[in-house]
């Protein structure tokens, strides 16, 4: 199994529905994957810091886990 088939699985087989990121080279595949499973949500942004302050909320309001995928900076 490949790893970022393997990371998006995981996230699911622990109850994580919702992805929140910012796409870029260093997790392209994890969150193309993740999106293609049924029931599972990416949330695109449009900065590293929104992604990360979008899971907050997320994780404050539903009580669920907030997950944020982010890419490598220069």
């Amino acid at each position: 199994m490949q790893v970022h088939k393997a990371l998006a699985q995981g996230l699911i087989d622990h109850g994580v529905t919702t992805l929140f990121g910012l796409m870029g080279d260093g997790n392209l595949y994890l969150a193309n994957y993740y999106s293609s499973i049924p029931g599972a949500t990416y949330i695109a942004s449009a900065h590293e810091a929104g992604a990360v302050l979008m899971a907050n909320g997320y994780a404050s309001v539903s009580g669920e886990v907030g997950v944020a995928t982010v890419t490598h900076g220069p």
